[in-house]
C-alpha cells in the first residue's frame, strides 16, 4: 500500500490541457495502490498459537501474495470544500509481481480508462479527446514507475517504485494493531483488523533511492505513521484493504483468487511517453 497525496477535485474540471496530468495522477495513483498489494516478504505467526492482530495483518499479505492472482475492485473518494470526487475501477492483479490490468471509471471524462502496469511501466488508454492533446495522438500513454516516484506532484508521495517493497511496508505495522471484529465482505466471512504502519521502519528506509520519496510522504502527511484497515478471510487472505490519507479514502477489495490475469503491454508504436506531463 502506498500513501499518495491526492489531487484536488477541482484539478479535474480545468481546461483539457491542464486536465491531462490531473487525470493521469488519479488513474496512476489508484493503480499504485492496488499494485502495492503485490510482492512481499516473510510473514509472522507460527505454530499452534493464534497470531496477534499485528502478526495476522503481516501474514495476510504473504498469504494473499501466494494466492497468485485475484480480481480487484477499488474505490478512491476525495472530499474537498464540500464536494467529493469518486474514482472507481476493477480488473485483475498478479499478486506476486503487482502487474495489473484495470478499467478506471472517470465521470469527469464521461468514460472508462484502461490501465496496465507491467515491467516497471504504467500504460493508460485515454479517451480520444484527451489522447489528441498528446504527441501524435497515440491511443496509449505511458510512464515509468520510477518517474512517478521522482515526481513532486500528486504522485510524488509514492513510497517506492517496487511493488515488493510496497508490500514490505505493510510488514512494518506496529504491534499495537487491534482486532475490530467479524465483518462480512460481499458475503464472505472476514475478520476486521485495524493497524498502523510505522513509516520509519519500512524497508525503503534503508534504500537510498527510495528514501527521498519516503521523506516526502512523511512531510506531506505531517506524521511518520499511516493507519490501515484490513479484512482477512478464513483462509488468511486479504479481502479488503482501506486507507485514508488526508481527505482521501481508498478501498481495495479482492475476490476470485487464482483467476487468469494476463497483462500484455500495448505495441510500442501505439504508445506516447507521458513522463513530461508529470510535475517534478
Amino acid at each position: 500500500m502506498i500513501p499518495t497525496a491526492p489531487p484536488a477535485a477541482g484539478e479535474l474540471t480545468e481546461g483539457p490541457g491542464r486536465r491531462v496530468p490531473a487525470v493521469l495522477a488519479v488513474v496512476l495513483a489508484g493503480l499504485l495502490l492496488v499494485a502495492g498489494c503485490g510482492g512481499g516478504g516473510p510473514g509472522g505467526g507460527s505454530g499452534g498459537t493464534p497470531p496477534s492482530p499485528a502478526d495476522a495483518v503481516r501474514q495476510a499479505f504473504v498469504t494473499t501474495r501466494d494466492a497468485g492472482t485475484a480480481r480487484v475492485a477499488l474505490v478512491n473518494r476525495t472530499s474537498t470544500a464540500g464536494t467529493s470526487l469518486d474514482v472507481t475501477g476493477d480488473g485483475v492483479l498478479q499478486l506476486a509481481t503487482g502487474a495489473a490490468d484495470l478499467g478506471i471509471a472517470l465521470p469527469s471524462l464521461g468514460g472508462r480508462v484502461r490501465v496496465l502496469s507491467t515491467g516497471g511501466v504504467v500504460y493508460a488508454a485515454l479517451p480520444p479527446g484527451i489522447a489528441s492533446f498528446l504527441g501524435g495522438g497515440k491511443p496509449w500513454v505511458s510512464t515509468g514507475l520510477d518517474r512517478l516516484a521522482g515526481s513532486a506532484g500528486p504522485l510524488g508521495g509514492a513510497l517506492t517504485t517496487d511493488p515488493a517493497q510496497q508490500l514490505a511496508s505493510l510488514q512494518a505495522v506496529r504491534d499495537d494493531a487491534r482486532l475490530v471484529g467479524p465483518e462480512p465482505v460481499d458475503g464472505t466471512p472476514t475478520t476486521h483488523d485495524a493497524a498502523t504502519v510505522d513509516l520509519d521502519r519500512v524497508p525503503a528506509t534503508s534504500d537510498p533511492a527510495s528514501r527521498p520519496a519516503l521523506d516526502r510522504v512523511k512531510a506531506k502527511l505531517g506524521t511518520s505513521t499511516l493507519p490501515v484497515d484490513v479484512w482477512i478471510d478464513e483462509q488468511g487472505r486479504l479481502r479488503r484493504v482501506a486507507q485514508t490519507v488526508g481527505t482521501t479514502t481508498t478501498t481495495v477489495t479482492f475476490s476470485d483468487f487464482g483467476v487468469p490475469a494476463p497483462v500484455v503491454p500495448p505495441p510500442a508504436d501505439q504508445v506516447a511517453d507521458a513522463s513530461a506531463l508529470l510535475p517534478r
